[in-house]
């Protein structure tokens, strides 16, 4: 599947995504219950790898999910000429910050 970027994002790289594994490793302390815990681990060894591996992949690949659209959406968000319209002129409106956050 080819990702194409979602108009409004900032424009990154899908392989900026895939050279992070290269990047200096982090780590981060996460709390679970003993339910959330025994079914990471075992998805974890049901795929030989580690919790950590598991859950950093996973999440990574949710993020992907939710910044990129696919082909087919993309192409009818290009295709809407109204939607276009409204998303033009609230970018106009955020750059002359006019309007505000509905709560």
């Amino acid at each position: 599947m080819k990702l194409k970027f979602a108009p409004n994002l900032d424009r990154m790289k899908v392989n900026e995504f895939e050279s992070m594994e290269n990047a200096m490793a982090k780590t981060v302390t996460l709390r679970l219950d003993e339910e959330t815990y025994r079914i990471f681990s075992e998805a974890a060894k049901a795929e030989r790898r580690s919790i950590a591996n598991l859950i950093g992949t996973s999440a990574l690949h949710k993020i992907i999910e939710q910044q990129f659209v696919d082909e087919a959406e993309h192409t009818e968000i290009l295709s809407n000429d109204k939607l276009l319209g409204r998303m033009k002129k609230g970018s106009r409106d955020a750059q002359a910050r006019r309007g505000g956050f509905v709560e």
